[in-house]
């Protein structure tokens, strides 16, 4: 079932016999291996400092930590609680990163077993006490750190001298149970130490943090703009700018000049000219470029270039970020003689921004490299050093005034943390924890409920509420589950009822949990420490240690889990209680029954908060509870409407909606269901010869093998209709351990819905297996008397079936017997060109919200429409595809716009409300141009989808680069029209690998007419010179470039729909930076002509599919060039080229 190390021993015994056998079988062997790593690790650290040198490997960490970081490093003191493999990788790290004292706690003798996974013993140390040996061996590696152990439970220590604790920075808490854990939080909180939970069981582990506040001052972000302050320049930068002139003759003046000081006299003048303002449309923005553009002497200036790419920073947001406007409002920032430096400093940075910064932090005082003269350098790291010292020094006297206000010593906070605290000031993080008990007693529902329905989060999740079982487990029965052998079956029926107690507890039906199989792998690791396991998870812990000590960079701020079966790690996010959120349609939160119960119980709490109660109201398309089914919103969501429903209403609808109609599960002993049918294949047109041959070897092998094979899904529909189908997906009787056996390539391949993947070159059959189908089942039947007189295969198939989403695709092929197989009723609604799910539209969207994408997607290639019931249910759902993996949006985004489909997808999703949620921009461009839901004509976004349409087939697609690439160029035209000679001059750019004058030549003897219907085309065809084309050309390729860089900005796509309050918004970014970085890349021929890179046209005119659907660049060049070509310049049907593909 899952992949598992290979141990020298029977699969019947648990890990913990595999150690204590694996331990002492090979002990010779083991221990001499210990002993070499220690020994090669001892000798990379001998010369760690004896007095005030430093070894090479510890200057090197001072350089990553600095000074300061370094220093809090060598003061910190780190208890251990148990050395075992995963507390002893934990210390390993820090004391090799010079750690300034370590305290183990631990009770436990050596043991056999231990020598096969804790490198730090050998078989000297049996018998002895593990804390003393473990000790001995860190103080060997680095004799600098002050080692000392404590040889008694932890358990025991934490019930008997709580107070011991409160001498640590941080307590590293490793394989304790949550008794113990709760009872050393509060112990740790009192205390302010920093509680850091590691624990590692078998294939798994987590990691944890708690603690009541951690500051961080140096975050440390990847990314963060520069703090240039070119939107408000102090006056010394403003005089230094005006000693250069712009307008310089000397060459290498001109093409060094700052680009600091080339923005800030750009922007004065633009400032002058436009009524004090700076650029803030993206129009004007444009407009700004064109200036600093104007004013460059030769195209290759890098300074003006380094102008040009960062003439945003112009434009950027004044004041003060939303978090860091937290953290000035915070509480904490009343001083008094208890608070910390940290919130004494914060106090001081808020007077500072309110009566000296003009509403902005102190300057950071650096700057990034730039083309430039040395002393023009020199001279602007001067001033931007000095502005930020007067600010530093501005925020000291400040601080001094504050400590004198609480009695404190007016020099206590050292010059160089206020220095240090300045600098990052835009950057500081304030991380609070629930406490260990809250976790547990009180479980933020949604967020369990969210990862428990996640696929991708799935057994991470299953991992988190075993491990807790485990401990309520040993609690029970005074062990941890599989220890004993021969009780590994019963353990696990104990440890699943305590895991559906948990749940139950938490207000969730534990009755079927998601992560079944995990509970059996969960006994047979009998608590052993796996040495890989319990080294990732001790480097974990180590690195969480030296961040909170260091206060450098975020530590985790959720609980880390490992997942040994699939190779990953996740983090838990489990948020603040739910009444200190923002609810709001854009974080998507679900609202459990729990809390709906609550709302029941204290309707006040709606009454009291409008604006819980729009949240309420608006995340009802998100919910699978029935009292919110009733309050699934319009496609439009629109925020007037919702303000028009008093709360009192809204509350209204929540309690008294009835729950959703019964699905069709059996329930209704009534229910008979369409009149099953059973059609012979070639009188409906199907032959086996239509079959792709990889798929009949398939069917062939399985069929020898004494197995029944059925094609499903898609491929019978298409089939049927004369069409070329995607795929083909494949049943069989066989088990997939069977079928994998059958087939030397071959692999098992989903956790929650597992399939085999069949290989032949690159082709891939999917075959699927009747037992796993039966398993996953939802559909528990009712067999009324007409089922009783069927036989078992057509109970078995009619069962299958039933999990499919739409009856068109409830068919079943028997490609040997002749026979298609029809439960469903999709003959009929294929002869109707009818959609209609096998359920309920309601209840099988709300199961899964993806069949609303595929819905679309198998509509607009097949020219059906939607049944009336399925129609409502896509509109009202609309909205729940948000909660969907940005991954799976991307698949079904591919599947409709690269298969032969787009414009017709385009259309659909445009009607039925889902635009505006997935692409915001091209929504804002069909409701800026007037083209209602409805509409029957086109536009040019539409055409441009038509002619790429015409090219592609369900069995001859395209890489997705290339459909994101013409998003990208509509959107640069929407934005800014250009002259058709401009376009078809690009194209042919594109196409000849980037000769810009040979596509001049060639467009100006164009005598084709273009299409003027479109408004993105502008009336000026020729222009003053082919040097003037040449430009234009150049502009509009980099226009593409920024309406990808648009795409891929969630802010940006965010405001697409600003200007239409009452439609819904989104932020979503679904396109990868991949396909980003290719769409790039295919436009470099043309912006970045410099650098010879070799760009070669395509040969010849006949499109490669094999090259197109893998992304070769000329092919995609080709291909969307000649899209656009054909758009501008429509040919005329009787010239149309005969290698164009129609979509049959």
């Amino acid at each position: 079932m899952f992949s598992r190390p290979v141990f020298p021993c029977s699969s019947s015994l648990s890990l913990r016999s595999v150690e204590i056998i694996y331990s002492s079988v090979g002990s010779i062997r083991l221990s001499f291996r210990s002993q070499q790593w220690r020994q090669s690790l001892i000798a990379r650290s001998t010369t760690v400092s004896s007095g005030p040198s430093l070894s090479f490997s510890l200057r090197l960490i001072c350089r990553i930590w600095g000074e300061q970081g370094q220093s809090a490093l060598e003061k910190a003191s780190i208890c251990l609680l148990t050395c075992g493999p995963t507390g002893s990788e934990s210390l390993k790290n820090l004391v090799l990163g010079g750690i300034g004292s370590i305290t183990i706690v631990d009770g436990a003798k050596v043991e056999a077993s231990d020598l096969g996974n804790n490198f730090m013993l050998d078989e000297k140390c049996i018998g002895q006490s593990r804390a003393k040996c473990v000790c001995a061996f860190l103080q060997e590696l680095n004799d600098a750190v002050k080692a000392k152990f404590v040889e008694e439970s932890p358990a025991g220590l934490i019930d008997s001298n709580p107070n011991f604790f409160s001498q640590f920075t941080v307590v590293i808490a490793t394989q304790l149970l949550g008794s113990s854990l709760v009872k050393l939080d509060e112990i740790c909180r009192k205390s302010n130490v920093v509680l850091v939970i590691a624990r590692s069981y078998g294939l798994t582990g987590l990691v944890r943090i708690s603690a009541k506040e951690h500051d961080v001052v140096e975050s440390k972000p990847d990314h963060f703009l520069d703090d240039l302050r070119l939107h408000n320049p102090w006056p010394e930068l403003k005089q230094f700018a005006e000693t250069i002139d712009l307008e310089e003759k000397d060459a290498v003046v001109h093409k060094h000049t700052p680009y600091i000081v080339i923005l800030v006299k750009l922007a004065d003048k633009w400032i002058q000219e436009h009524n004090g303002s700076l650029p803030s449309t993206r129009q004007e923005k444009k407009e700004f470029k064109d200036l600093i553009k104007s004013h460059m002497i030769n195209l290759d200036e890098e300074n003006y270039t380094e102008a040009i790419e960062s003439a945003f920073k112009v434009s950027a947001s004044h004041g003060i970020s939303s978090e860091l406007r937290q953290i000035l409002e915070d509480n904490c920032v009343e001083i008094d003689s208890n608070s910390s430096d940290f919130w004494i400093l914060v106090a001081a940075l808020k007077e500072f921004i309110e009566k000296d910064g003009n509403g902005e932090p102190p300057l950071e005082g650096s700057i990034p490299d730039m083309t430039s003269l040395t002393e023009f350098y020199v001279s602007l790291q001067k001033i931007y050093q000095a502005k930020a010292e007067s600010d530093c020094n501005k925020v000291g006297n400040y601080v001094r005034e504050i400590l004198k206000k609480i009695g404190r010593d007016s020099d206590s906070i050292p010059k160089s943390y206020i220095k240090t605290f300045c600098r990052n000031a835009r950057k500081l993080k304030v991380c609070r924890y629930r406490t260990i008990e809250e976790e547990f007693n009180a479980p933020i529902l949604t967020d369990i409920q969210r990862y428990l329905t996640d696929e991708d989060y799935c057994f991470s999740v299953g991992f988190y509420i075993l491990l807790r079982a485990v401990d309520r487990f040993a609690n029970n029965y005074n062990r941890l589950p599989g220890v004993f052998d021969g009780e590994i079956e019963e353990d696990a029926s104990r440890l699943k009822a305590l895991s559906v107690s948990i749940l139950n507890e938490m207000g969730i039906n534990g009755s079927s949990i998601p992560f079944e199989d995990l509970v059996q792998e969960m006994c047979r690791y009998a608590a052993a420490e796996i040495h890989p396991v319990a080294a990732f998870i001790g480097g974990v812990a180590s690195q969480e240690v030296i961040k909170l000590v260091t206060k450098q960079f975020v530590p985790l701020t959720g609980t880390l889990i490992f997942n040994g079966i699939d190779h990953k790690s996740q983090v838990l996010t489990l948020y603040p209680k739910i009444s200190h959120l923002v609810l709001s349609i854009h974080s998507f939160l679900l609202l459990s029954d729990f809390f709906l119960s609550t709302l029941k119980a204290q309707p006040e709490m709606l009454i009291r908060s409008p604006e819980l109660g729009m949240a309420v109201a608006r995340a009802g398309a998100l919910s699978k509870s029935p009292y919110l089914i009733a309050l699934r919103p319009s496609p439009s969501l629109c925020s007037a409407a919702l303000r028009r429903r008093s709360s009192a209403a809204v509350l209204e609808t929540v309690v008294s909606s009835p729950p959703p109609p019964h699905s069709v599960n059996g329930d209704h002993e009534g229910f008979e269901g369409p009149k099953w049918k059973i059609l012979n294949s070639e009188e409906l047109g199907i032959k086996n010869a239509m079959i792709s041959k990889p798929t009949r070897s398939v069917l062939k092998e399985l069929k020898r093998k004494g197995h029944e094979v059925y094609l499903v899904g898609g491929c019978v529909r298409d089939l049927i209709m004369k069409r070329t189908p995607k795929d083909f997906d494949v049943l069989t009787t066989a088990d997939l351990f069977q079928v994998k056996k059958a087939f030397s390539h071959c692999r098992i391949v989903g956790r929650r819905f597992p399939i085999c993947h069949v290989y032949f070159d690159d082709y891939i059959v999917e075959v699927s297996s009747f037992h796993t189908n039966a398993l996953r089942s939802k559909n528990k039947m009712k067999i009324s008397k007409m089922f009783l007189e069927c036989n078992e295969k057509d109970i078995q198939r009619w069962k299958n079936c039933l999990n499919r989403d739409f009856t068109i695709n409830g068919l079943m092929f028997n490609p040997f017997s002749n026979k298609v197989y029809d439960y469903l009723g999709g003959i009929d609604d294929l002869k109707k060109n009818k959609l209609q799910t096998v359920i309920p539209p309601d209840t099988s969207f709300s199961e899964d919200c993806a069949r609303i994408l595929r819905a679309i997607r198998i509509a607009a290639r097949l020219g059906f429409n939607f049944s009336r019931e399925t129609a409502c249910s896509v509109k009202d759902l609309a909205s729940s595809i948000l909660r969907l993996d940005r991954g799976r949006i991307l698949m079904e985004m591919n599947y409709m716009l690269a298969y032969g489909s787009a414009e017709a997808s385009l259309r659909l999703l445009w009607k039925f409300g889902l635009l505006e949620l997935i692409l915001p921009i091209q929504a804002a461009y069909f409701v800026s141009s007037g083209f209602r839901r409805r509409d029957k004509g086109t536009n040019m976004l539409l055409a441009l989808f038509a002619n790429l349409d015409g090219l592609l087939a369900p069995d001859r697609p395209c890489d997705s680069c290339l459909w994101a690439g013409l998003l990208a160029f509509h959107a640069s035209l929407a934005h800014t029209p250009r002259s058709p000679l401009t376009i078809a001059t690009f194209t042919l750019a594109l196409h000849n690998g980037g000769d810009i004058s040979e596509a001049v030549s060639i467009a100006n003897k164009i005598t084709d007419s273009h299409d003027g219907t479109f408004p993105e085309l502008s009336r000026s065809f020729r222009l003053e010179s082919e040097r003037d084309l040449e430009r234009e050309v150049i502009d509009l390729a980099e226009s593409v470039k920024e309406a990808m860089d648009c795409m891929m900005d969630g802010e940006f796509v965010w405001r697409a729909m600003e200007k239409y309050p009452e439609a819904p918004r989104s932020d979503m970014v679904f396109v990868p930076f991949q396909v980003y970085l290719k769409v790039i890349r295919m436009l470099e021929c043309i912006t970045d002509r410099e650098n010879d890179r070799g760009y070669k046209p395509k040969m010849g005119s006949t499109i490669n599919y094999a090259k197109l659907s893998h992304g070769s660049l000329s092919e995609i060049r080709y291909v969307f060039a000649r899209v656009i070509f054909d758009t501008v310049f429509p040919l005329i049907e009787d010239q149309e080229n005969s290698d164009s593909v129609s979509q049959d």
